[in-house]
């Protein structure tokens, strides 16, 4: 559950297990749902609701098909809504997140600071 009072910072919902890991590695908050593409259930937006949300789709079909459905489910509840698609030649982001983080020197933040 996410906690009040912190909500400018903004939280990263990514598809998989795999993707929030690599995410939470670099300093997100990170919240993602069971059964991966298909397990979204509308009840889940409300623990996001007054976040700004950031969702990080794979590039497969299942993949892009669960952004749409997210975003549909947080529209009204998130502070806002971002789609960023996870680098289009990959199915999935997580390798190229983990690739990236050790690019990365300790102690930099969440990529993009």
């Amino acid at each position: 559950m996410l906690k009040t009072g912190m909500q400018a910072d903004p939280v990263a919902l990514p598809e998989g297990e795999k993707c929030a890991e690599a995410l939470q590695e670099l300093g997100f908050i990170v919240v993602t749902n069971p059964f991966g593409a298909s397990g979204w259930k509308d009840d889940y937006s409300d623990e996001c609701a007054g976040w700004p949300v950031i969702l990080f789709a794979d590039a497969d079909e299942p993949g892009r098909s669960h952004v749409r459905t997210v975003a549909h489910s947080l529209q009204g509840k998130a502070a806002s809504i971002k789609i960023v698609d996870l680098y289009p030649d990959r199915t999935d982001g997580s390798g190229r997140l983990r690739l990236d983080r050790r690019a990365r020197s300790p102690g930099d933040g969440p990529a993009g600071d």
